[in-house]
């Protein structure tokens, strides 16, 4: 999935007290849970990065009312909720009564939901949307994508991608903004709900990649796409400098197919997964890294780049790095092929020609490439 704010929001299940707080009527069976994926920072990292990156935000929220108690059947966590009268409010059109209770907010996310931008949809009844406005409300906005997070994982939580799913969305999970309940004779719900998303899910992310993604989104007009000229082909090289200036696996990987195939130096790697895992131990090693990027040539789908990069090593020898680059893209402008051949040339310090605050990106004032030489 690519992550974009034109059509990708966050849809956070349940982000109320009976579920997360210390004093919610579910924490004996939630809470270990919730204190091992550190889920309630995780869910305000969630909330913190959509409103910071111009993503949509949308609550489906979980309420039960007297009449509710009045069910003649029901499953077993079903019985439960209503026993406990977890989610309760006493009156659907009044407010009394309701701030702190456990069908409110956590209070560290109501600046967050009550701000007048996220949506808050009708409460869903059971465990999933099919009782509740969410799809209509996502569909009316334009939104195909989803990042999907809250509570409890193996219920409500799983229910939502099992029915958005079925609608025809995107789905990416985010395993560690969820918990579950650790039932002394039903089970460890939340174990049972990894193994469905990993089925189920278009992705399943943590919350460091989840923010990492939504912080690098690309809108339509930002992923520049072939054929390339002249313009189109500078910028595309000046954002891939920019990315592999962050250091940041997450991010750089998100330029590439799913399935991108590498050969750096004499090591090949395929797919995204395999590209962060290489990028992160790169950045291990070469510290204090500053990159330069420079187009040599496009045609069509392809580019032909040169680059150098100046870092040091563990003991403090530095050194300058030049290669020369083949990238070739889908028509959608990801890369699915990248070429690169390197070679490492020790410097001393003093010999130096990039500088800038790191990580993050070279200054539109200091040279690059064709500047130095």
């Amino acid at each position: 999935m690519i992550y974009s704010s034109n059509d990708t929001a966050l849809v956070v299940i349940d982000p109320q007290n009976d579920v997360l707080s210390e004093h919610g009527v579910s924490w004996d069976l939630v809470g270990e849970s919730i204190q091992e994926n550190n889920t309630v920072e995780n869910l305000a990292r969630l909330f913190a990065a959509a409103k910071e990156n111009d993503f949509q935000i949308f609550v489906s929220p979980h309420y039960l009312y007297p009449a509710d108690q009045m069910w003649a059947f029901g499953g077993p966590v079903e019985k439960m909720m209503l026993d406990s009268r977890e989610f309760y409010r006493a009156d659907p059109l009044s407010l009394d009564d309701f701030a702190r209770s456990g069908a409110d907010w956590l209070e560290r996310y109501k600046p967050f939901i009550d701000d007048g931008k996220t949506v808050v949809v009708s409460p869903h009844k059971m465990w999933g949307p099919q009782t509740n406005d969410l799809v209509l409300q996502l569909r009316k906005r334009g939104i195909s994508k989803i990042i999907l997070a809250g509570m409890l994982a193996n219920l409500c939580v799983e229910s939502h991608l099992r029915e958005l799913l079925e609608q025809g969305f995107e789905v990416a999970v985010v395993k560690d903004a969820t918990a579950a309940p650790r039932h002394p004779d039903l089970g460890d719900g939340y174990k049972a709900a990894i193994v469905n998303y990993q089925f189920l899910a278009n992705a399943v992310l943590s919350t460091d990649e989840s923010v990492t993604l939504m912080s690098a989104s690309t809108t339509a007009n930002d992923l520049v796409a072939p054929p390339f000229d002249l313009a189109s082909a500078t910028h595309k090289v000046r954002l891939a400098e920019d990315a592999w200036n962050s250091r940041d696996p997450s991010r750089v990987s998100l330029a590439y197919t799913e399935d991108s195939i590498w050969r750096n130096r004499s090591e090949f790697v395929t797919g995204r997964d395999a590209i962060r895992t290489f990028l992160a131990g790169k950045w291990e090693r070469e510290h204090e890294y500053r990159l330069v990027k420079s187009l040599w040539g496009y045609k069509e789908n392809r580019m032909a780049v040169r680059f150098q990069y100046e870092w040091h090593d563990v003991a403090g020898n530095w050194y300058r790095s030049y290669g020369n680059e083949l990238w070739e893209f889908d028509e959608s402008g990801l890369m699915r092929r990248r070429e690169a051949s390197i070679n490492d040339v020790p410097i001393l310090e003093s010999a130096r020609r990039f500088f800038w605050k790191a990580p993050g990106p070279r200054p539109a004032d200091h040279p690059g490439i064709t500047e130095i030489q």
